[in-house]
């Protein structure tokens, strides 16, 4: 592994874990990306990757007839 990637990666796993917490707050993604200094797309694809994360737990074998957006 090259000097530091493992730093850089650390730090986007922080980054990704504050995102989350903002997520489950409501916090909308764009005041996110600005907050956290991501682009809009990356804060979007995150949140859809906390979204599925979050079905599969609610709804382990995809038997829930709702969504989080319900």
């Amino acid at each position: 592994m090259r000097k530091g990637v493992g730093r850089r990666l650390e730090n986007l796993r922080v980054v990704r874990l504050e995102a989350a917490k903002r997520f489950e707050a409501g916090t909308g993604t764009g005041q996110i990306a600005a907050e956290l200094r991501l682009s809009d797309r990356s804060a979007r694809r995150w949140r859809a990757a906390w979204r599925r994360v979050v079905l599969r737990r609610w709804c382990p074998r995809g038997r829930c007839r709702w969504s989080l957006n319900d």
